[in-house]
């Protein structure tokens, strides 16, 4: 095993920082600074293909695969323009990194986990509120799930979820002693009082078990 430290350099003249890379077993592994993304938008063969030696040609030895503009993602078009990124980084002894989903956030499974969440109904599922003052009222399509009247705030909203489209209500109400903190009585001095928080902050979370 060796360490060694280069300079690299495209043929625009332009130099990169200093790129530390580690030879093992006759195969050298090198870190990347910069990982462009590859935007993959059902182009040609050729067009591809080019890009990918542009970006090697400037030293660069991995590229991320955005797969988002493309029209068929995960489909047969999507995995036809793969097999020619793949081929061709090979061949660059290049690396690929893939964005693993077809929208933001990741776990969207191009659709897959809303189409079965709404075909199936859930054997477990709970809310949790981030930040609640003071009660928590939650209801599912009419029905009265529970309340909560301290933290945590988390509701179990098993067998009251159904296939299709929900309705979640949640409510939430203070106590007399924080809406007197909140409305003190006179005299009143609003620019230096200092104010209770009230209602809900933060995120609302949705726990779903298929």
């Amino acid at each position: 095993m060796n360490l060694r430290k280069s300079k690299v350099e495209c043929k625009t003249g332009r130099r990169f920082p200093t790129v530390l890379s580690l030879t093992y077993g006759g195969i050298c592994y090198m870190e990347n600074y910069i990982f462009p993304f590859l935007w993959m938008r059902g182009e040609p063969e050729d067009v591809i293909r080019e890009e990918i030696a542009k970006i090697s040609e400037c030293g660069i030895r991995a590229v991320c695969v955005e797969a988002r503009p493309h029209d068929d993602f995960c489909g047969p078009g999507w995995w036809h323009d793969m097999d020619i990124v793949l081929d061709e980084a090979k061949k660059r002894d290049m690396r690929i990194w893939i964005l693993d989903d077809k929208h933001f956030p990741t776990g969207y499974a191009n659709g897959l986990i809303e189409q079965h969440i709404l075909d199936s109904v859930p054997s477990e599922a709970y809310l949790k509120a981030e930040e609640v003052y003071e009660v928590m009222r939650v209801s599912v399509n009419g029905i009265e799930a529970g309340t909560v009247l301290a933290p945590p705030y988390q509701i179990s909203l098993g067998g009251l979820l159904r296939t299709g489209e929900n309705e979640l209500l949640i409510e939430v109400a203070s106590t007399p002693a924080r809406d007197q903190a909140n409305y003190p009585s006179p005299p009143f001095d609003f620019f230096h009082e200092a104010l209770e928080p009230a209602g809900m902050y933060g995120s609302i979370e949705l726990y779903i078990s298929m």
